[in-house]
């Protein structure tokens, strides 16, 4: 299936947008001042709740990493709302530090204009972290082709027995490791990041969260929503955040900090600032000019 079809949104009158244009969303129609917002109403959500084709497509094992990228950014760039959720860890964070659990909004990928070709961002992944600040755009970072890779297979504990571990221990944030054969111990194969719906994004829009706190925040609400089967690979990709892989090593889903690229010359830098600006403008058209 193409995910274009799936993603988030239809595409703009006439089919895509020329290479290199400015993104537009459809089909709602109301005027948001925040990406919050806009996350939060269900005219920007034409999945309306239907998750799993979503979830499906994207933990697809016979899917590389490259067509999964494609199949995203094509979306991305033809009005589609892609969010993602990274396990971040900073290189020089002490061993007991089990990380951060991230948002990642609005992805997509710059692709050159007819004769705009030879720019240093063009074919790379960038997304907003944060939200809309005084009118700001948010900052934006680069998402490294890596992170769609998947991982290799997990031992982690079934839902109920996680909930278990985490009552039993309020203030742990790993779990593990555990052997293949436990009890209520599942394997778990998922990518090094997991999309999200605009519903599940917005814990995220403003701070990082410990992956327990994370955990438990999505769950409550994939609950909430009735939504547990259809999104049952965030889940997993959850609980794979809070489980070690051996007694010394941090679950297989850390990365370092995703971080705002700088081009060169700095000409070539305000030309990709301007395009996220534009992104940003269409979305929210109250933001600031500056």
């Amino acid at each position: 299936m193409n995910v274009a079809n799936v993603v988030g949104g239809a595409a703009p009158p006439g089919g895509a947008l020329p290479a290199g244009a400015p993104l537009a969303l459809g089909p709602a129609t109301n005027i948001h001042q925040t990406y919050h917002d806009l996350y939060t109403d269900p005219s920007w959500d034409p999945l309306a709740g239907e998750y799993a084709t979503l979830y499906r497509d994207f933990t697809a094992a016979g899917t590389t990493p490259a067509a999964l990228r494609d199949n995203l950014y094509n979306s991305a760039n033809t009005g589609g709302l892609i969010h993602l959720l990274a396990h971040v860890r900073d290189a020089n964070a002490v061993p007991a530090d089990p990380g951060y659990i991230v948002g990642y909004h609005r992805l997509t990928r710059h692709v050159a204009g007819f004769g705009q070709g030879g720019r240093p961002f063009d074919g790379q992944g960038h997304a907003f972290m944060g939200d809309v600040i005084n009118g700001q755009v948010p900052i934006t970072v680069g998402v490294p082709d890596t992170l769609f890779n998947m991982l290799p297979a997990v031992q982690v504990p079934t839902s109920g027995l996680m909930d278990q571990l985490l009552l039993a221990d309020p203030v742990t944030h790993v779990v593990g490791p555990f052997a293949a054969g436990d009890p209520d111990i599942t394997a778990v194969t998922t990518r090094g990041v997991m999309v999200v719906p605009n519903p599940y994004i917005l814990p995220f829009m403003t701070t990082g969260m410990r992956p327990r706190d994370a955990y438990q925040a999505v769950l409550g609400m994939v609950q909430q929503n009735h939504h547990e089967a259809a999104c049952a690979p965030l889940l997993d990709w959850l609980r794979v955040t809070l489980t070690r892989r051996t007694a010394n090593a941090l679950p297989r889903t850390t990365t370092t900090p995703l971080v705002a690229p700088m081009y060169a010359p700095p000409e070539m830098h305000q030309l990709y600032l301007k395009y996220r600006m534009a992104i940003a403008h269409r979305d929210l058209p109250l933001l600031s000019p500056a």
